[in-house]
């Protein structure tokens, strides 16, 4: 019983630490007026999903949805690793 109290005070503690997501994304409009991003994912974000695409996949999108952004869809132009990072450059489609 004593061990049981322990793991649900354990549990408990873990569900109230904060996640800080490793995710960032900045939505941009270059001269000539075409919808661009930068998406940075950090290692964190790769660990928590069965695969890296399902990973990119779902991040992006839940970043792009909270902008209202590339609501035709995206393109992603390049993808770069930086110190565990990997930045992504694309375009919203028109």
């Amino acid at each position: 019983m004593k061990k049981i109290i322990i793991l649900l005070a354990t549990v408990s503690l873990m569900a109230c630490a904060p996640m800080i997501p490793m995710s960032s994304f900045q939505p941009s409009v270059s001269p000539d007026g075409k919808e661009e991003f930068t998406f940075v994912m950090g290692p964190y974000d790769r660990s928590i999903w069965k695969s890296e695409d399902e990973a990119i996949k779902r991040i992006l999108g839940n970043h792009l949805g909270e902008h209202k952004y590339c609501l035709k869809g995206y393109v992603i132009d390049s993808r770069k690793k930086s110190s565990g990072y990997d930045v992504f450059t694309g375009h919203c489609k028109t």
